[in-house]
């Protein structure tokens, strides 16, 4: 039997950890002097009181290499080898400290790591498939096979709501951001190659920039893979929108399936508020 094992930063609905079996290892956020741990006791509303509160950016790390070996010694009492998948290398450094673990236990020839080149649902959408996977009774080596073949085809794309987070978090120069504040528009960020760049500036309310990111996507998926798509959102200041988005997704039944979810308190340090994002894969 295979495990499957990722970060917190994948941001899956968590029935569908519970589902499949899939362990999550928490990233770690620092506010001031505290360390907190993703999803367990902090979550998105917590970043973004203190930022308003202290105007400083909070700190994000990848779980402790101890934190992950224990978590792989456990997994390994149930199954015969794992597949981690941690957000991509150039955000993290989650990936090296699983092959640490894995290494220090000895376990490396059982522990097969994958970089997902992607960040919150655009890794959970390899997660997932490899969680399927193993349900079906997949190999290891199936299904890591399977997760390489399908990363370069996934689209992450997202529309910032506050500029603000990506310059403190040194993601954006002083010029732009004052830029941005001026004349009111709000960037588009894609995920490619494990990269961060930036997408399509938009202009007016969020609101309406949501609304012509969500065209735009329309115009550009029609290679998509169809079994499913995410609707993402840093803790969403407006469900009503959000729901309105993922009810016309399905009505245009472009996918089997859409998830309406909400990001982790990971990419909300990083993305700030109402940061909207549309993810899918390719066939």
């Amino acid at each position: 039997m295979v495990g499957i094992v990722c970060d917190s930063a994948c941001d899956l609905p968590a029935e569908l950890y519970e589902k499949y079996h899939i362990t999550v290892l928490p990233c770690h956020i620092t506010l001031g002097d505290k360390e907190y741990l993703d999803g367990i006791n902090i979550h998105p509303q917590d970043v973004f009181a203190y930022v308003r509160t202290h105007k400083t950016m909070p700190k994000t790390s990848a779980p402790s290499q101890l934190e992950i070996m224990e978590a792989f010694r456990e997994k390994l009492e149930s199954y015969d080898e794992l597949v981690c998948i941690s957000m991509a290398d150039s955000i993290s450094s989650t990936r090296f400290a699983m092959i640490r673990a894995a290494e220090e236990l000895g376990a490396s020839d059982k522990v097969h790591v994958i970089d997902s080149g992607n960040i919150t649902t655009g890794t959970g959408i390899t997660v997932l498939e490899a969680g399927e996977m193993a349900a079906a009774g997949a190999t290891a080596k199936e299904i890591v096979a399977h997760c390489l073949e399908i990363i370069p085809k996934v689209h992450a794309s997202f529309v910032v709501s506050d500029i603000m987070y990506l310059y403190r978090g040194g993601r954006c120069s002083a010029a732009k951001a004052l830029a941005a504040i001026t004349l009111k528009f709000h960037p588009g960020i894609e995920l490619a190659g494990g990269q961060v760049r930036a997408g399509k500036k938009y202009r007016g309310t969020i609101e309406s920039c949501v609304e012509r990111h969500v065209q735009m996507f329309y115009e550009t998926c029609q290679n998509a893979d169809r079994k499913r798509a995410f609707v993402t959102l840093s803790f969403p200041r407006d469900n009503e929108m959000m729901l309105a988005i993922k009810k016309e997704l399905e009505e245009k039944k472009i996918f089997e399936e859409v998830y309406y979810q909400t990001a982790g308190s990971v990419i909300s340090c990083h993305a700030g508020p109402d940061c909207m994002g549309i993810v899918y894969r390719d066939r």
